[in-house]
């Protein structure tokens, strides 16, 4: 009786210690600043090969456990709006392609239950108060990208704020710093022009370009539902 007592005592245990663990490495906690992986995109260029696992880093945990991601790479490139247009979230080219065109390519039906539909906050105090103010609805996202001041409170690292572009990333036209390798990238917010929107450059500095620029990569954000939905090694 005392060993089938302690039997369930540690199973309990074990229980309980891998509940908050991700899938792939129960041993390794899932928190602010962990980098994991989930989903699948096209990276090094070959397609041959398939598509890569994408590599993310955990920006926040809520306390039910759901994530807040943004890919450690610049993913791809392209611009935000085209035709050149006044910088809304809600009606840009680029809100568009990662709700609809990247949200469908990357990830496995399974994959995408556990991606959270997120209400994006596109208010004046998302973007930088001496770039221009334009007003905007919130939007419903399951992928999204950061504002100015998003990038500026969860991205305190200058390591995190400045990227390198895959190799993909690099194919499709993005621009790299010779001496750093690292590639610019975009934020939802508008820039010092109605045309213009803000983001984030090589050195990790944030500020503001052209919305039709085709060079500027693209780092995806969304929510997904916990430590469960993601693995702390590439599959």
């Amino acid at each position: 009786m005392k060993r089938l007592v302690l039997l369930i005592c540690l199973a309990l245990c074990v229980s309980l210690f891998v509940g908050g663990t991700a899938r792939g490495d129960s041993a390794a906690p899932v928190e602010k600043g962990s980098r994991v992986f989930f989903g699948h995109y096209e990276q090094d260029n070959d397609a041959s090969n398939g598509p890569e696992p994408v590599e993310w880093l955990v920006l926040d945990r809520k306390d039910d456990g759901s994530l807040l991601l943004i890919s450690v790479y610049g993913l791809d490139a392209m611009p935000f709006i085209t035709p050149l247009d006044k910088v809304v979230w809600e009606k840009c080219t680029l809100r568009k392609w990662l709700n609809q065109d990247f949200f469908s390519a990357a990830f496995t039906e399974e994959e995408k239950k556990t991606v959270q539909e997120n209400l994006t906050d596109n208010s004046d105090k998302q973007g930088n108060e001496k770039f221009k103010k334009l007003t905007q609805s919130d939007t419903k996202d399951r992928v999204f990208i950061l504002s100015y001041t998003e990038a500026s409170e969860y991205l305190t690292e200058k390591d995190d704020l400045a990227c390198f572009p895959t190799e993909y990333a690099k194919a499709q036209g993005a621009f790299v710093n010779e001496s750093n390798g690292k590639c610019v990238w975009w934020l939802r917010s508008p820039g010092s022009y109605l045309n213009w929107a803000t983001r984030v450059n090589h050195y990790g500095v944030l500020g503001t370009v052209q919305a039709d620029s085709a060079d500027v990569c693209v780092r995806p954000v969304l929510w997904v539902s916990g430590p469960d939905a993601v693995s702390v090694s590439p599959e």
